[in-house]
Formats: C-alpha cells, sequence, structure tokens
C-alpha cells in the first residue's frame, strides 16, 4: 500500500529505453574489426566463394573424358529393365 504509484512517481518511468547499435558498412571494418566472429566468418566466406566463381568464369576446366571412357560415355544411355519373364519392359513414369 505504501508503494502504491511508485513507479509511475519515478522519473524516466514513462517512456521507452531503446539502445541502437550500429556498425560501419565499410567491408573492411566488417571483413576485420567486427565485434561479431562469426559475421566476419561469413563476410570472409562471401569474399572468398565469390572470387572462386570469378576464378572458375575467366578459367574454365576442360572437360576432357579419360582415354578408355570415350567409347562407354558415347553409347545410348539403355533404360529398359526385364521383368520376371526375361522380356525388356522400359520402366513407366507417372
Amino acid at each position: 500500500m505504501r508503494f502504491s504509484g511508485a513507479a509511475a512517481r519515478r522519473p524516466g518511468a514513462v517512456g521507452n529505453y531503446y539502445l541502437k547499435f550500429q556498425f560501419s558498412n565499410d567491408p573492411g571494418f566488417v571483413l576485420t574489426k567486427h565485434p561479431d566472429r562469426d559475421v566476419r566468418m561469413t563476410a570472409w566466406l562471401t569474399v572468398l566463394t565469390s572470387l572462386f566463381a570469378l576464378a572458375m568464369e575467366l578459367f574454365p576446366l576442360e572437360a576432357r573424358m579419360p582415354p578408355g571412357v570415350a567409347g562407354v560415355a558415347a553409347a545410348p544411355i539403355d533404360n529398359a529393365i526385364q521383368d520376371r519373364s526375361g522380356a525388356r519392359v522400359r520402366p513407366r513414369v507417372p
């Protein structure tokens, strides 16, 4: 009973308090000085993945078949299967 209304009379009791954390958008800050280790790691992974993608676009790998595989790779793929009687049946796709 004695403390009823004490919170309303206290200075600053009305309203809300907000804390705003704002970090720099500078890439150097995010890559090196950001306080969250996971954010730094994600930034580095993004940079490295982008560099790898650019390198793969600039220097594509040649698609060469190994020497003994060319004949097998050129042969058509037969999707037929055998049923119990030994007849070859193509699978039905619904």
